[in-house]
């Protein structure tokens, strides 16, 4: 099922309208309530996909790793899944209509971290796709980000 929340564009967003928000979508509605009030919330129709995958391999790399490889991940993600298909069909349904849920994101002073969507970031990046709709919190000390679009 997919759900229409271009309405909630540029909108701040609580922890608890952004668990309503997602609570149908892909989004694991537990991992809201992690997240936290300390974050300041939006929603982005078309969030650019290399910020995200650029942020998480430099961290990787700064942490003393490698970089992480969206192409090697997802096909291990696929190859070594017991879910009975649902991984497959999940990258079917993305071949066939692309990214309709939102990811859900955090952006403080280290990057980005990915609550939920890694498989749709990682289908994106590697199809070329430059924009995916997505829930942005933002730390508090990191509202200035040259993306962060407030509210005018």
């Amino acid at each position: 099922m997919t759900h229409d929340f271009d309405h909630l564009e540029n909108t701040p967003l609580s922890p608890d309208e952004l668990h309503y928000a997602t609570r149908e979508s892909q989004a694991a509605p537990y991992r809201m309530q992690t997240l936290g009030a300390i974050f300041s919330w939006r929603y982005y129709p078309a969030f650019p996909v290399k910020d995200i995958v650029h942020s998480i391999k430099q961290q990787d790399i700064e942490q003393g790793g490698a970089a992480w490889n969206p192409n090697a991940w997802l096909m291990d993600e696929v190859i070594n899944s017991d879910d009975d298909g649902y991984r497959v069909s999940q990258l079917d349904s993305l071949d066939e209509k692309g990214v309709l849920d939102p990811v859900v994101v955090m952006f403080d002073a280290r990057g980005f971290d990915i609550g939920d969507g890694w498989h749709r970031i990682a289908w994106s990046f590697i199809n070329d796709v430059d924009t995916i709709p997505a829930f942005v919190g933002v730390s508090p000390e990191d509202l200035t980000a040259s993306w962060y679009r407030p509210i005018k």
